[in-house]
């Protein structure tokens, strides 16, 4: 990962934790969650508050949650961590929630994070996910804040006793209220004028997600025909494919579900749209031809490659029938698009509609990066889609590969991805 590390491409932007008061107010947070702390001298977390040396201390990436996917926590501990990358999304809209998070209460968090740490309640209102169907039941999120040692309910009460000091006429002789005012001002100090209270937050962009839950779940809402869709990574559904229920349900790879994405409207079946994306079809053709060419010429420099050099390579790879059918496919459907007569999405075979495919333009923002996640589970070709939408698949995938593939990865990626994405992601 070392290539990764040196480009910014892994690790950037996660937050070192190394002062003893910082580290004691996130093992603070972890006690009033109910969760086990941390006997780390030093550790970094990312913007939802999740470590990964933590994770790799309990051997459990879900550690920030008493059960799995279904009720993650989140914890802040430095304003720092606004617009952070989260590197374990429990859900596809994580980073969306925490943008709202601190779009709507910068203030508050910059005053509570001087002196304590933040946990926030993603509270689903499902306390356990017995079947994939009910994901179908979140229809919305109550983000609930929280401080260890009560000190947003204290500046609440504080300022009750002191309204009703003021407006009761006669609350100067209540000496009950004056030792209780006295009592909260000896204990937290004046807390009349700061920002200290964050009220619940109720969030709705939950329309269409990916879950982690049983192994991975797309769920799409909103389709043309009104049915709900439901997608299974780990490919256990017994009625995929089956129409007939309240709601469709496929698994990752079944039959006919490129079908359904195209009817239901989720994917982009105007070639006018590939004709002004030529670059990406020319993505996909490098992405095949580099990923052939490094298994069969493990020790050959792709970065900087001569295109004279590149075409004898091709022509080598094709007649050792070492470099997929779908390098021929896709150049061809490219020469097409350039023809008076352009080719139809029918025309062209199952797996070149997988690989070319894209989300419908028309789609909201938040739905189309869900879409394009589950593309690049669908056909993992383009390493910069990969990366972009779907960062623990291109990671585990790139640990895999030999040292050259790797290596223009990383070059490709910090030339074309770093600065400059070509649609921002949802999550990354």
């Amino acid at each position: 990962m070392k290539k990764l590390i040196d480009t910014g491409l892994f690790g950037e932007g996660l937050i070192e934790l190394v002062k003893p008061s910082m580290i004691a107010r996130y093992n603070a947070c972890l006690k009033d969650i109910g969760l086990k702390p941390t006997r780390l001298k030093k550790f970094s977390i990312d913007g939802w508050g999740w470590s990964p040396e933590i994770a790799e201390e309990r051997k459990d990436p879900f550690y920030l949650s008493h059960n799995g996917p279904t009720s993650p926590f989140a914890i802040i501990i430095t304003p720092e961590q606004e617009d952070k990358p989260i590197y374990f999304p429990y859900h596809s809209y994580d980073r969306d929630l925490m943008r709202i998070v601190f779009h709507t209460s910068r203030r508050q968090i910059t005053d509570l994070t001087t002196e304590t740490g933040v946990w926030i309640d993603v509270d689903k209102e499902i306390t356990t996910f017995l079947s994939p169907q009910d994901l179908l039941m979140i229809d919305s999120i109550q983000l609930r804040f929280n401080t260890p040692h009560k000190l947003m309910r204290a500046a609440r009460e504080q300022r009750k006793l002191v309204r009703e000091f003021y407006d009761d006429t006669f609350a100067w002789g209540d000496f009950e209220l004056h030792k209780k005012i006295l009592a909260s001002s000896k204990k937290y100090g004046d807390l009349r004028f700061r920002s200290l209270d964050i009220p619940d937050t109720p969030y709705t962009h939950v329309r269409s997600f990916y879950s982690r839950a049983f192994g991975g779940i797309f769920v799409f809402r909103d389709l043309p025909n009104g049915k709900p869709l439901l997608i299974l990574e780990k490919e256990e559904s017994k009625v995929s494919g089956e129409l007939t229920h309240r709601h469709m349900e496929f698994n990752l790879n079944g039959e006919g579900l490129m079908d359904i994405l195209i009817e239901e409207q989720l994917l982009e079946t105007d070639m006018t749209y590939y004709q002004n994306n030529l670059e990406r079809l020319q993505r996909l053709m490098d992405c095949l031809f580099v990923q052939a060419c490094c298994i069969e010429y493990p020790d050959i420099e792709l970065n900087g490659l001569a295109s004279g050099k590149k075409k004898g390579l091709v022509v080598d790879l094709l007649k050792a029938e070492k470099l997929e059918r779908l390098y021929i496919e896709l150049e061809r459907f490219i020469k097409q698009l350039g023809s008076v007569t352009r080719p139809e999405l029918h025309e062209i075979s199952p797996e070149l509609q997988s690989l070319i495919a894209v989300p419908n333009s028309y789609l909201p923002k938040n739905m189309k990066g869900v879409v394009w996640k589950l593309l690049m589970k669908l056909s993992p070709v383009d390493v910069m889609k990969l990366y972009q939408y779907d960062k623990e698949g291109f990671f585990n995938v790139y640990k895999t590969w030999p040292e050259n593939h790797q290596k223009w990865a990383a070059q490709y990626l910090k030339e074309n991805y770093i600065g400059k994405p070509e649609v921002e992601p949802v999550n990354q």
